[in-house]
């Protein structure tokens, strides 16, 4: 009978880590997604030193969570993440056309690396 309770426990624990982390990595990469979504709309303005600030920020909040992030999530999109931010680098003002295109891609994977840390119906079955 321990051992039920043991192991009840063990589920419960288990169940409250993923509660958590659901918690914390969603949201985060909504704000990541919006932050890119926004630094891509600036850049196709025009604004070159305001979407420049902005992904950058957003690249440096990433730095700062991705080793956490990759304990629980897939390591391919993550290492995608950064090899378009490295990329994001490179791009000068004459081509705020490819530096808006990499942060929608950056957006759309920070939003699916999300996605695969949500709760869902289907994904208990």
């Amino acid at each position: 009978m321990t051992r039920l309770w043991i192991g009840v426990g063990l589920l419960l624990i288990l169940l409250a880590g993923s509660i958590a982390l659901w918690f914390g990595i969603v949201p985060f990469h909504e704000k990541l997604a919006e932050e890119l979504d926004q630094a891509a709309v600036l850049a196709a303005e025009g604004d070159w030193a305001q979407a420049q600030k902005l992904a950058f920020t957003a690249q440096k909040r990433w730095q700062r969570h991705k080793d956490s992030i990759a304990a629980v999530a897939d390591h391919e999109p993550i290492e995608q993440m950064h090899a378009l931010f490295r990329e994001l680098r490179l791009l000068s003002a004459s081509q705020a056309g490819d530096f808006a295109c990499v942060c929608v891609h950056l957006s759309e994977t920070a939003r699916a690396i999300g996605e695969t840390q949500s709760l869902k119906w289907w994904g208990i079955l």
